[in-house]
């Protein structure tokens, strides 16, 4: 393939202000479209996110029937991102590529991994006859968000690659803030109990009690409530006997969730499913070491450069590295967080990710003999 500009269209929804999807995404269209090689149209199937640059963007209520009647420019398209899965406005024009012989790549942020397949598995199961797995069949290439991600995607396709999510680099990052007034563990997400774990978390608080208290430790939770989790959560803690240890927050944003950040020592993060955490890359950017699941598909990369703690999904065992984590000191906390910051520098900034995309799209279309 030579070195003209690729025109690339990207379907994505847009569910709520706090998910990690509203954060990856437009980060990664406008690093897309930064690359002087790339014209980017965003389109937007839920129709409640504007991006805030330069990038033209279609809402839900713009679209038409057919890509041939998209914007000049886009309505001969040499590349189609999916992002996310089991969108019927997204099979309707993967369709129409089928048809038209145009490329188009599946990124489906974890929602092919295991995990995912057994949240409402009657309604996956129907979607993945109804149109799924012609969609993924038909695929250039799955794009996968980690190692682990991978794995699961293997058993639907050859066709994948590995380019996970990215951060930009906050400035003035403290290592391991060690003035505040307690050992503060955090964790930033939706309170979902299910998906994030939450209900491991409480539990491995309660083996860890007395652990923590003597530490002085409070872990805090920060998140919307999903299915009234909030109250979910707050009758676990009372039951548990964790009030003066477990605080229950609503969400926090920009300059207030840097400031808790800032004010983190370790960050906590129990999903039993993910695709690739942003709230986790994001807490290691500013020097965070993290305790995480493998459900969250970076445990293995955690353990193995020092950034963290990796433990199994069981509530005792969870418990046990809490525990472990009390009993660390400050020096190790200090060196864990180093290492997390390194590791974000090194793999995981949005400029690192967006010439490793194009990389990858370019060898789709070479392999498939566009010019």
């Amino acid at each position: 393939m030579n070195n003209k500009t690729l025109n690339i269209i990207c379907f994505s929804p847009f569910s709520g202000r706090f998910t990690g999807l509203s954060y990856s995404v437009p980060a990664m269209i406008e690093v897309l479209y930064r690359h002087s090689e790339v014209n980017l149209l965003f389109v937007n199937s839920s129709n409640n996110l504007s991006l805030n640059n330069k990038v033209p963007t279609l809402k839900k209520s713009d679209l038409v029937n057919s890509v041939t009647k998209f914007p000049k420019g886009f309505n001969k398209p040499d590349l189609l991102l999916f992002q996310s899965t089991y969108l019927p406005i997204h099979f309707k024009y993967a369709n129409e590529a089928i048809k038209k012989n145009i490329p188009y790549v599946i990124t489906p942020r974890g929602g092919m991994t295991e995990g995912a397949q057994k949240q409402k598995p009657l309604k996956k199961k129907i979607g993945n006859f109804a149109f799924f797995n012609k969609m993924v069949k038909n695929a250039s290439a799955i794009h996968c968000l980690n190692a682990a991600e991978a794995k699961d995607v293997a058993k639907w396709t050859d066709c994948h690659f590995v380019v996970g999510n990215g951060v930009n680099l906050p400035s003035q990052v403290l290592i391991n803030n060690t003035e505040v007034a307690r050992f503060n563990i955090t964790f930033i997400g939706r309170l979902d109990l299910n998906h994030k774990g939450l209900d491991l978390l409480i539990s491995s608080c309660a083996h860890a009690r007395e652990y923590l208290k003597n530490r002085g430790a409070v872990i805090n939770l920060y998140g919307p409530s999903i299915n009234n989790s909030k109250s979910i959560l707050k009758n676990m803690v009372n039951d548990f006997g964790l009030k003066e240890i477990v605080n229950i927050h609503g969400p926090v944003y920009k300059e207030e969730k840097e400031k808790v950040l800032r004010q983190t020592n370790v960050f906590l993060h129990t999903s039993r499913f993910e695709g690739h955490p942003m709230a986790v890359l994001e807490a290691m950017s500013y020097g965070v070491p993290c305790l995480v699941t493998p459900g969250t598909n970076i445990s293995e990369e955690v353990q193995n450069t020092n950034s963290g703690w990796s433990t199994s999904s069981s509530p005792n065992q969870i418990g046990e590295k809490l525990i472990e984590i009390t009993k660390s000191s400050s020096k190790q906390i200090i060196e864990k967080g180093f290492n997390a910051r390194r590791l974000i520098e090194e793999k995981y900034t949005w400029d690192i990710i967006g010439k490793e995309l194009l990389k990858e799209y370019k060898k789709i279309l070479n392999r498939e003999g566009f010019n």
